[in-house]
């Protein structure tokens, strides 16, 4: 891939997961699931806080993400930041991803504030980047309560 053909790329790599967040954030859940393929993973590694907690979750395909994910998201207010992205392109359809990250959930009875990197890849379907696969890994999970 050419110089200027690569920023180009990065350029529309970065835009992509800055709307993840955003649209995350807003509760943009169509526009949120349009970001990963349909048959994209969400995968999640937790530090367990709460006794039911999931310390590993894998979720298979929009519709699977979206079942889990939205139920839950609507009883918190979040914000996400990412941070110090470290792309490599595979081919000029292939990317990988990594993406230091910092995130604040807010529940009613508490605050949580997590910290950690997404290890992700990309695939380019029809000229737009789409995320195929996605592996939130925590290092660290503070959680006040209120």
């Amino acid at each position: 891939m050419e110089a200027a053909q690569r920023l180009v790329e990065l350029d529309a790599l970065y835009r992509l997961k800055a709307r993840y967040w955003r649209y995350f954030d807003f509760k943009e859940w169509d526009k949120w699931l349009d970001l990963f393929l349909e048959d994209g993973i969400l995968r999640a590694d937790y530090v367990p806080i709460w006794e039911d907690d999931v310390p590993t979750l894998t979720l298979t395909g929009r519709q699977e993400i979206a079942d889990f994910l939205i139920p839950r998201s609507k009883l918190r207010k979040t914000v996400h930041h990412g941070h110090t992205p470290d792309i490599t392109f595979q081919s000029e359809t292939d990317a990988t991803g990594i993406w230091a990250m910092q995130d604040i959930l807010e529940y009613q009875d508490r605050i949580e504030h997590g910290h950690g990197y997404y290890y992700e890849t990309y695939k380019k379907v029809e000229g737009e980047w789409k995320i195929a696969s996605l592996h939130l890994r925590r290092l660290r999970f503070v959680t006040t309560m209120k």
